[in-house]
């Protein structure tokens, strides 16, 4: 929240309005006195009490009023009000009404009934008490609000506190807390927003962590000190990242020096121990093969790279021969991971799909895995689709057999099933043809059929024709007229789509 001028200025009017009143009060307390009674040395002394109590009661509301955000010295300024208005809280206006009690007791004590006139005495502890609550109103305002500073942009980072105002920020709720966490050695703690509290001759400063991250404002709201935090957190996390990454880097870099160095090394023992340069020459050779062969995608030039290099007997200074290894197992788990999709074994697909996580190698095989993944649950619906084929009773079967004329559904499904099992299009055009295939029995029955069918063997052609036929038509549709035909609606749909999707991953393969 921003600092209350408009309620610091009313108190200094205030101020103002009753140091004088306690002045004019005074002086006219005084002047009745001295008619009355010419002698009262003590009594004119004590009299003469709410005069230089009323005056500093004015210069705080002088001081007061004087505070304004647009002046540069207004952290000086407040320091000044603030000191002042301790004072009088505690001092001058305790002070103003004992003395006001006093009198009002001496003169209750030597006059008559008739002759007491305590009207100055009453108007003394009136104003003394409303100068002690301006006070204590005036301190609590620097104690709940951060010192006032001049309005200009502030530099990043950084929120100046007047020392005043920090011990009254800081005053018996938090002193011990702060203690606990002052840092040893330093004039400085960390407050409860994580942000390190620096005292300084002109002030106390806050400073920010070295992530930059501004601090948490003191009038933010929980939901934006929870984002300052979070933002921090990143932050942080974020210089790490990259500090780490220039360890990673440097790592790196002295890791291939290393290599070019032990390299270099073993090429001046080979002219030391006079090796021909057709050695050297073909030693070279061999090598350069071998790190080609990393990047390569022929498996046989893998091969009879890393044949060539054991062969030869050299050693290794840059690792080559494990990453060309690497590439190897990768093309060769690629390779069998394509052959178990297209020919959909599933046991097959899991068991290169195990070496691979086992070799460690997700990352690199990241896009085959999700290939492999997606085709295990097509091929696993499939299962489901045809064994609820093969659970289709004998005379569930017979009464689509029965059918004279089949409906528009029933005729579709039926066309599109013996389509994907390899019937000529022309030969069943007719209802007559499909109930006698619906008809045969042994190997050549429906259901041994559809048991068998091989999806690698159904054209993708067949299968978008299929997947065509039966768009038009829903589920409940076709269990509405059959309940055997609706079996084999989903085996189709089923059948099309896996013949569809593996085409498709060979396409992007």
């Amino acid at each position: 929240m921003s600092f209350p001028f408009k309620v610091l200025w009313f108190l200094a009017a205030a101020h103002l309005l009753l140091g004088l009143l306690a002045v004019l009060l005074g002086i006219a307390d005084v002047v009745t006195h001295v008619q009355a009674d010419p002698g009262g040395g003590f009594e004119v002394s004590l009299l003469a009490a709410p005069i230089w109590c009323g005056i500093p009661f004015v210069v705080a509301g002088g001081l007061g009023l004087a505070v304004s955000p647009y002046k540069p010295n207004v952290q000086e300024q407040t320091r000044q009000h603030w000191i002042c208005c301790m004072i009088n809280s505690v001092l001058f206006g305790p002070v103003m009404f004992i003395v006001a009690m006093v009198d009002l007791f001496l003169e209750v004590q030597t006059s008559s009934i008739l002759d007491r006139d305590i009207s100055f005495e009453i108007g003394f502890i009136i104003i003394s008490v409303l100068e002690i609550w301006c006070a204590l109103g005036s301190v609590t305002i620097y104690c709940m609000y951060k010192a006032p500073r001049q309005v200009k942009e502030p530099k990043e980072g950084e929120f100046r506190l007047s020392p005043f105002s920090l011990v009254a920020r800081h005053c018996t709720v938090c002193s011990a807390y702060c203690n606990r966490r002052r840092y040893p050695g330093k004039n400085s703690w960390v407050t409860d927003d994580d942000t390190e509290v620096v005292i300084t001759s002109s002030g106390a400063g806050h400073h920010g962590n070295e992530s930059g991250v501004q601090p948490i404002p003191e009038d933010a709201s929980p939901e934006e000190k929870e984002l300052f935090l979070v933002a921090r957190r990143l932050e942080e996390e974020n210089v790490r990242l990259q500090k780490q990454l220039k360890v990673n880097v440097l790592k790196e870099k002295v890791k291939k020096l290393q290599q070019n160095n032990r390299a270099l090394s073993h090429k001046l023992n080979k002219v030391h121990d006079g090796d021909s340069a057709s050695v050297m020459i073909k030693e070279e050779e061999i090598r350069m093969k071998l790190k080609e062969a990393q990047t390569s995608k022929d498996v046989n030039e893998i091969k009879k790279a890393i044949t060539e290099f054991q062969d030869a007997k050299l050693e290794d200074f840059s690792e080559d021969l494990p990453a060309a290894q690497k590439q190897l197992k990768v093309l060769e788990l690629k390779a069998a991971l394509d052959k178990a999709i297209s020919n959909r074994q599933l046991s097959k697909i899991g068991t290169v799909l195990a070496e691979i996580k086992k070799r460690g190698l997700q990352d690199i095989m990241a896009n085959e895995v999700a290939r492999a993944n997606k085709m295990l649950i097509l091929i696993k619906q499939m299962d489901k689709l045809r064994q609820e084929v093969l659970n289709i009773k004998q005379s569930t079967i017979a009464e689509i057999r029965s059918y004279k004329n089949a409906s528009e559904p029933v005729h579709k499904v039926m066309t599109a099933t013996f389509l994907l099992l390899g019937e000529n299009e022309k030969d069943i055009k007719e209802w007559s043809a499909l109930k006698t295939l619906v008809g045969k029995s042994g190997k050549d029955g429906l259901k041994q059929r559809v048991e068998h069918c091989d999806v690698a063997k159904i054209p993708v052609a067949m299968a978008t024709k299929v997947q065509e036929m039966l768009v038009p038509f829903r589920l409940e549709e076709v269990r509405d007229h059959s309940a055997g035909a609706a079996a084999f609606f989903l085996w189709a749909n089923g059948m099309a789509d896996e013949v569809l999707e593996g085409a498709a991953q060979e396409a992007t393969a």
